[in-house]
């Protein structure tokens, strides 16, 4: 059994990063159209007007989201050691069948 399964303390003691295999945007996107044939209309936004827009609002969530993406990253080095066979849905996998 893993060992946070055998003991709740553990589960809250813990800060579980759940990492797939990172990917941009730009290769989200392109995977889709790949797989799909449909063309997507893509818009970029500078990174400038990323950060006035959370300046002028923190809650703007989709700018944020993209500002984190496009500099610091949103996540670390993929480990899911605790759960070795863990094998998660890729996200093109996803957004192509929607």
């Amino acid at each position: 059994m893993f060992p946070p399964l055998q003991s709740p303390k553990f589960v809250r003691q813990i800060i579980y990063e759940i990492i797939a295999r990172p990917q941009s945007f730009n290769e989200i996107f392109r995977g889709y159209e790949q797989r799909t044939g449909k063309k997507l209309e893509v818009t970029y936004r500078s990174l400038e007007s990323l950060r006035q827009k959370v300046a002028e609002n923190p809650y703007d969530f989709d700018a944020d989201l993209h500002l984190n993406w496009a500099t610091d990253g949103l996540v670390g080095v993929p480990d899911n050691g605790l759960y070795p066979g863990w094998n998660p849905t890729k996200v093109v996998d996803i957004v192509a069948n929607l």
